[in-house]
C-alpha cells in the first residue's frame, strides 16, 4: 500500500515539474522566434530589390493585408496583384503549384504564406 501511494505521488510530481517547465519554456521560445523574426526582417530589408518579389494576394485575405503592411512598413520593393479583382492574375495564379493567398514568387521560388524567416531565405 506505501509503495502504491508512493508512486501515485512520483508521477504527480513529475506531471507537475513537466507543466512548469513547459511554462516556464515559453518566455525562452517566443523571445528566440522575435530574435529570428530581427534577423529575418534585417535580412529581406537589406536584401530585397525592385522586381525581387511578386504578390499573389486577395481583397478578401487578412494574411494578404498583414503582408502587405509589412513590406510597406519596412520599404521592401514588391509587385502584387489580386486575384479577385484581376481575371489575368487569378489565371497565372492558378498557374502556380499554390492554392492559397499570399502566395509569394521570391527570385521564382514560390511560397506559400507570408513569413520574413521564408522571404530572407529565398533572398540568399
Amino acid at each position: 500500500m506505501k509503495r502504491e501511494r508512493l508512486k501515485g505521488i512520483t508521477w504527480l510530481t513529475l506531471a507537475v515539474l513537466a507543466l512548469v517547465a513547459g511554462v516556464m519554456a515559453r518566455p525562452a521560445w517566443r523571445a528566440w522566434k522575435d530574435y529570428q523574426d530581427v534577423v529575418a526582417t534585417a535580412e529581406v530589408v537589406a536584401k530585397a530589390k525592385a522586381g525581387d518579389i511578386f504578390m499573389y494576394s486577395a481583397t478578401y485575405c487578412g494574411y494578404c493585408d498583414v503582408a502587405k503592411r509589412w513590406l510597406a512598413q519596412q520599404k521592401v520593393p514588391y509587385e502584387s496583384c489580386e486575384i479577385d479583382r484581376d481575371p489575368v492574375c487569378e489565371q497565372r495564379f492558378r498557374a502556380l503549384p499554390a492554392h492559397a493567398t499570399p502566395t509569394m514568387v521570391v527570385r521564382g521560388q514560390v511560397q506559400t504564406g507570408f513569413r520574413p524567416a521564408l522571404l530572407a531565405q529565398a533572398l540568399r
